[in-house]
């Protein structure tokens, strides 16, 4: 009976995972994603990640990406920084079932929907999550913080969901913070961070508590070195991913431009140089 009930078990949690997969368009991904780096440069001065982040992930296994979720932007930012930074791996993510169905055509982008509030979506989540970890190909993007929360909150609460992988699954589990901040130029930067990852299962008896605490504590930190970068406001510690186009008010431009023509020189619609 017990051999029959986990032979049950894993095909449903397959059957969820393949469900997801079967949607997912590739070239949609692509062609929304190459979408959202104008859409980004259109309403951001840049997209910058920390110089000294963690990158470059070397694993054969699936990885798990859980940041904070600080704004309207996260769900977007993350499709775009899946096809920057993990260009080989389909890339997936939750969301709220009533939410998705308002953008359906996120599901062709790897987006499945969750019941947050009940029982049926988090185990849903969870074989989502198992089945997609257990191809080894893909990455699980996560907010679990499950809400919008400022990025100087702490202590971080974590739903359940993220923990329950670590400690069924052997991914690499990164952390990442967000934030958007207000520099010298009349657009917001979105400012990125990667911490130090951890191999799910790699301690063994280790508790969906004792998890959630660890991943808890990996993007506090991460979030902590990223605000302090933040508040020195210097451009040259971080690389651009995406760069916007610097305007500071269309009339004062053309006057600018005209007087740059008359003394030949280049013309720079930003308020100061940036020389990251």
């Amino acid at each position: 009976m017990s051999d029959n009930s986990d032979s049950a078990g894993a095909k449903v949690k397959t059957d969820h995972a393949r469900a997801v997969l079967d949607t997912y368009s590739p070239r949609m991904f692509r062609l929304f994603s190459s979408y959202l780096e104008g859409y980004f440069a259109r309403n951001f001065n840049a997209v910058r990640i920390l110089s000294a982040a963690e990158r470059g992930w070397k694993t054969d296994t699936g990885m798990v990406f859980f940041c904070n979720h600080p704004g309207w932007w996260d769900p977007i930012l993350i499709i775009l920084l899946a096809a920057k930074l993990t260009p080989g791996r389909p890339a997936f993510g939750p969301m709220e079932e009533a939410m998705l169905k308002k953008y359906a055509f996120m599901k062709r982008v790897g987006v499945f929907g969750v019941d947050r509030d009940s029982m049926r979506g988090a185990a849903r989540f969870l074989a989502v999550g198992r089945g997609l970890m257990a191809e080894g190909s893909g990455a699980l993007w996560l907010t679990p913080q499950g809400k919008f929360s400022d990025a100087r909150l702490r202590p971080l609460q974590f739903e359940a969901g993220v923990a329950r992988l670590a400690r069924d699954t052997d991914a690499l589990f990164v952390p990442m913070a967000i934030e958007y901040v207000f520099w010298n130029e009349r657009k917001p930067e979105v400012l990125i961070n990667f911490g130090v990852p951890v191999r799910g299962g790699s301690v063994e008896g280790r508790t969906t508590d004792e998890w959630n605490g660890d991943l808890a504590a990996r993007l506090g930190t991460t979030m902590d070195d990223l605000s302090a970068a933040a508040i020195v406001r210097d451009a040259e510690a971080f690389d651009v991913l995406v760069k916007g186009r610097a305007r500071v008010n269309p009339v004062y431009d053309a006057w600018r431009y005209l007087k740059a023509m008359v003394r030949g020189e280049k013309f720079s619609a930003a308020h100061e140089e940036d020389r990251s």
